[in-house]
């Protein structure tokens, strides 16, 4: 090889290397735009829902905190077990109905939840054997006793079922503001927050509703309503998330030995 040729080579080697560092850190340039770029509200939204398709069940501790005729009660911690298409397991672990289980199976018991107190310690257990379960009407006075929403509306499937309604309803009249609040750590997870924004018309639930969707999930985890006055009206947390833990038909039955429900009988309430 000539003097010529070999300087040639050598001069279209540094090209083509330089050529490749400048498109290795364009690649890296565009990489690192597109994980700063903010999310679109709407598509993340829309989103969670595509994700909880492939969610048959889970386990959490259900967090919440109502406002009930104008009184914040105190937060309640809920056991929670819940599989599709609608069976749901609570149980109070701390708030003023500690102890008190609710079993709801739609289709089953005639359309009733399965309520029993639960009393703890020895002295509770043996009357947890007397004390009758009651059978009651899902959004009748004793279940929506110091409730806003029935069991019926209970989960993170209900719960993004009526994000994106309103969410439509309030596209269609042109009135939905949603906005990227950026992120924030929710159960030691990194998540993303996204605000709506609604006027006072009659049908909105709330004037300001966040929240708080798990990046890993893609699923809300958080969801904190305030009404016209920027009071808060509702706060619901699902913790310590399990998603499609193979739950079994027994964690639906009050014959599960780790439940308190006696042995009388269940009494129809209302």
């Amino acid at each position: 090889m000539s003097y010529k040729r070999s300087g040639r080579w050598r001069r279209q080697s540094l090209v083509a290397c330089i050529a490749a560092i400048c498109l290795s850190i364009s690649l890296g340039l565009s990489e690192e735009t597109r994980a700063g770029e903010t999310p679109d509200p709407h598509q993340l939204i829309l989103s969670v829902q595509d994700s909880y398709v492939s969610v048959s069940g889970y386990t959490a501790m259900f967090i919440k905190q109502e406002r009930i005729n104008g009184t914040l009660n105190p937060r309640e911690t809920i056991q929670m077990k819940f599989q599709k298409p609608f069976k749901v397991y609570m149980k109070w672990v701390e708030g003023a109905k500690e102890g008190l289980e609710i079993i709801y199976v739609k289709g089953k018991n005639n359309g009733k939840a399965l309520a029993h107190p639960g009393f703890g310690g020895f002295i509770g257990g043996i009357l947890n054997l007397i004390i009758p379960t009651f059978a009651i009407t899902p959004d009748g006075p004793t279940a929506m006793n110091g409730n806003r929403r029935p069991i019926t509306d209970a989960g993170i499937g209900m719960m993004i079922e009526k994000i994106i309604h309103y969410n439509s309803v309030a596209k269609a009249n042109g009135d939905l503001k949603l906005s990227f609040k950026g992120e924030a750590e929710v159960d030691g997870r990194p998540a993303l927050v996204v605000e709506r924004i609604l006027p006072q018309k009659e049908g909105y639930p709330a004037h300001r509703t966040t929240y708080y969707i798990d990046k890993g999930y893609n699923l809300p985890v958080i969801v904190v309503l305030y009404d016209w006055e920027d009071q808060m009206m509702a706060y619901y947390e699902y913790s310590s998330l399990v998603l499609n833990p193979g739950l079994k038909p027994i964690d639906f039955e009050t014959r599960n030995k780790e439940y308190r429900f006696g042995l009388v009988p269940p009494i129809v309430r209302d």
